[in-house]
């Protein structure tokens, strides 16, 4: 036996509730978990899904807080820590998107609480144990077994009005974790061929959500298409990709699922190797030869962002981000150097079409 075909496989162990209408559930589902008090949190924008649901939950649910952003600051987790220890709360609704997931995430690390995550994007954090903190500019990650939300509840309804640049960008996020488990070290057969149909799905429906927003079918797919993809993200180690886009969102305060739409496809073309497993399910499930280029090119067909320039990075920070991916190894099919990274940052810094490098 080669020493490729060697694997080790481990199941997540997590609820997932997947329908239509299916965020009235919460209390249920929390009565499963044995949660006595809940904290909800939210962002801005899914506050008022926030606080609809705190309604059905009755006395059990003792706050509502709508403060989660972008990369999750340690100022901000500690202080909503310190809030939900004093509500003596042994659980938290998170209620949006990787913001809202983060910060709930977050808390679990300093107290001892239960999530039940309802998504509104199709970011994937809800199905993984992968954490993130930003202080001082610098974005820090881990994996802990007690962040995992124990319970997630993905209601259709509620991807429904997502905007359609946003649907584009949160999709292509989805779609990065498939891809970066296609070629992960630790993959298992399974995991693999998961990420491949997962990825299949998502670039199958963003194209008619995007034409036709309100069609329900179109909708269920890309969520279905996320979830497989975040249980790839959830049990494989993720690559330079992940990495890239990390440094990029803590340093640069990025927004976090364009980024990801921005410089997936320049990855690609870089990690793909010809020849390789991981470029023959991503040919396959993209349905091009050219996987990046045409990933790249229906992003920009969709609306999608096209520039890392757009979202707010300068050409000046281009040294600065190759300095900070470089200072550490990523498990990837090529090693990155710094001249190969800054060609790289910079086609997508100026919305430049990605170059197979091989």
């Amino acid at each position: 036996m080669a020493d490729h075909d060697a694997f080790v496989h481990t199941e997540v162990d997590n609820r997932v509730v997947f329908g239509s209408g299916t965020r009235w559930r919460v209390a249920e589902e929390l009565d499963r978990l044995g949660v006595r008090r809940v904290v909800l949190t939210s962002g801005q924008r899914s506050n008022a899904i926030a606080q609809a649901l705190a309604g059905t939950c009755g006395e059990r649910a003792v706050a509502v807080l709508p403060h989660a952003t972008m990369h999750v600051p340690t100022e901000l987790a500690d202080r909503t820590a310190r809030t939900v220890v004093d509500l003596g709360a042994d659980g938290i609704v998170a209620v949006g998107g990787g913001s809202a997931i983060g910060l709930a995430k977050s808390v679990a690390r300093r107290a001892a609480v239960s999530i039940l995550a309802v998504p509104t994007s199709y970011s994937g954090s809800e199905m993984t144990p992968i954490w993130g903190e930003t202080h001082d500019g610098v974005k820090t990650t881990g994996r802990s077994a007690e962040v995992r939300p124990r319970t997630v509840i993905y209601d259709v309804d509620l991807t429904m009005s997502l905007p359609a640049r946003f649907t584009v960008a949160s999709a292509v996020n989805a779609i990065a974790h498939g891809i970066e488990g296609l070629y992960a070290p630790d993959a298992s057969p399974i995991r693999r061929a998961v990420a491949e149909e997962g990825i299949f799905k998502a670039v199958t429906a963003l194209p008619t959500v995007v034409a036709d927003p309100d069609d329900r079918r179109a909708r269920t797919e890309l969520l279905e298409a996320a979830w497989m993809c975040a249980t790839v993200l959830a049990s494989t180690t993720m690559g330079l990709h992940h990495k890239l886009c990390h440094v990029l969102g803590g340093t640069l305060n990025l927004a976090h699922a364009e980024t990801h739409c921005v410089v997936l496809p320049h990855v690609m073309a870089y990690n793909l190797l010809p020849g390789g497993e991981a470029r023959a399910r991503a040919v396959r499930a993209i349905g091009h030869p050219q996987p990046a280029q045409e990933l790249w090119q229906r992003v920009v067909s969709m609306g999608g962002p096209r520039s890392l320039g757009e979202l707010g990075m300068a050409a000046g920070d281009v040294a600065v981000i190759v300095e900070q991916v470089t200072a550490t190894t990523s498990r990837d099919p090529r090693a990155v150097g710094p001249d190969a990274l800054g060609e790289l940052l910079s086609r997508a810094l100026e919305g430049k079409q990605p170059v197979e490098t091989w």
